[in-house]
């Protein structure tokens, strides 16, 4: 499966309060907004990884597997 490069920027206040975001121009931004504080740290991380797959199954379910029962609906 081909990998698909992710980057990441974490921003860090002095209290140890965190935001991740996808552009770097917002990491600054976010993290005052959401927590406050006087400086704050930012570091980018690039991820490489593979997205999930979804596996597809095929079952064949036999015409005499099971029991069929008549019933009766009333109001």
């Amino acid at each position: 499966m081909e990998k698909t490069t992710v980057e990441i920027f974490i921003a860090m206040n002095e209290d140890g309060d965190f935001v991740v975001v996808k552009e770097e121009s917002e990491a600054m931004e976010q993290i005052y907004s959401d927590c406050g504080g006087y400086i704050a740290r930012v570091v980018k991380i690039t991820v490489k990884m593979a997205p999930p797959v979804i596996t597809v199954v095929e079952a064949v379910v036999p015409d005499e597997a099971g029991v069929t029962k008549e019933i009766e609906a009333t109001a």
